[in-house]
């Protein structure tokens, strides 16, 4: 064998099957009572061995493996027979499930748990993202039901019928940011194109919310400000100890120009102002994405980007800094649920509700899901009858 030596280490087996294209050979390490692949063969051979290599501080040996499953079914435990897979060591009770098990576990390398050692301790270092974002979009679409004209279904057969077709007539959004002075009255639309209009708006606004984070407050310093400088012994960030190298420094929000805390040198670097900005919309995965994203191929000088959930729902996507997202991903319950655990709470919480409707018995009304004739409002001439429906029209199919 040319260029091989002896005793052979593991970065010479590849080599070695090259010399001898008859023989193919796995390896395969024990550490701790796990069995782990090493060097898994592209090929099998006719003249093909397991190998077992056992390490301990220097001196390493190879062990021949002459039944694989049995020796796999001790160390796992298994009172019955089982068939391995060399590369992720899965087993199966007959060899017709390990061969199409193969055919799709040999497209991937093979794998290795890699489980930390005494002493180590994983801990959070992104801190640069617990930093409150200066700017949050929060949006929402009404719909008009119209009526789809179909034939009527073989009853002698199962069929699904569209009644129904959803399409938007308006929408809504609220700008919140962290300096008040940025705050808007909610936008309110109604009329032609509503999902392109939408898009429009909020570019619109991405490009205004730009121009604001483009530029950098002064830094204002209070008296507290001076003291806490004064005597703070540890980050606010990331609670470690101040040091020579690792100074404390005062950590300023570039929007408002106020000091959010005393941080060491390191986590003041990090902390940046995101370029994204969040457009929440609650459950736009299982409605509001479709409205989008049937227009959303009229912008295409922006960049787009897309997190699906499959070919039809998506978790996130943006379109250029706008990062559109799901609040019902966090917060798993209606709109209607969760405006009523807050309300109980008292008025504190909508501060932007309360100020657009100061008056306390129309805030009170908007603390609870609306009624509205959803099945009813099937054309946009009704939104201006100067009276309202029936009870009846009330009543949603």
């Amino acid at each position: 064998m040319t260029g091989i030596e002896y005793p052979t280490p593991l970065s010479q087996i590849s080599q070695f099957e090259k010399q001898n294209t008859t023989i193919s050979v796995n390896i395969f390490g024990y550490e701790e009572g796990e069995i782990y692949p090493l060097y898994i063969t592209k090929k099998t051979f006719c003249h093909h061995v397991n190998i077992l290599y056992l390490k301990e501080n220097n001196k390493s040996h190879y062990v021949l493996i002459n039944n694989f499953n049995r020796f796999l079914s001790r160390t796992k435990k298994h009172r019955e027979e089982h068939f391995f897979c060399y590369l992720c060591l899965q087993g199966f009770t007959d060899k017709c499930k390990l061969e199409r098990h193969k055919a799709d576990c040999g497209k991937f390398d093979f794998q290795k748990i890699t489980l930390p050692k005494e002493g180590e301790v994983l801990e959070f270092k992104e801190y640069a993202k617990t930093a409150r974002i200066p700017f949050v979009i929060y949006a929402d679409f009404e719909c008009l039901t119209r009526k789809v004209d179909t034939c009527h279904p073989n009853p002698n057969m199962s069929s699904t019928t569209t009644y129904q077709q959803m399409e938007p007539y308006s929408f809504g959004y609220q700008r919140v940011s962290i300096d008040k002075r940025y705050d808007k009255p909610p936008v309110i639309y109604r009329g032609p194109d509503v999902v392109e209009n939408f898009i429009r708006h909020l570019l619109e606004e991405e490009k205004e919310i730009r121009d604001i984070l483009s530029r950098i407050e002064p830094m204002i310093i209070t008296e507290y400000d001076k003291l806490d400088y004064k005597y703070a012994k540890k980050c606010y960030v990331c609670k470690k100890a101040f040091s020579s190298k690792n100074y404390k420094v005062k950590e300023h929000d570039h929007v408002t120009g106020s000091i959010r805390g005393i941080s060491c040198n390191n986590c003041n670097l990090q902390i940046k102002i995101p370029k994204f900005i969040p457009v929440v919309i609650h459950n736009l995965k299982g409605f509001d994405a479709n409205l989008i994203m049937s227009k959303i191929g009229k912008f295409k000088e922006q960049d787009i980007t897309v997190i699906p959930h499959n070919k039809e729902k998506y978790m996130s996507f943006s379109i250029g800094n706008l990062r559109f997202i799901d609040s019902l991903q966090f917060l798993n319950s209606s709109l209607a649920t969760l405006t009523k655990n807050l309300a109980d709470e008292g008025q504190k919480h909508f501060n932007y509700l309360s100020k657009t409707f100061p008056d306390p018995d129309v805030f009170s009304l908007l603390l609870r899901k609306g009624v509205f004739p959803y099945d009813y409002v099937d054309t946009e001439q009704k939104l201006e009858k100067p009276c309202l429906p029936s009870k009846e029209d009330f009543l949603t199919n």
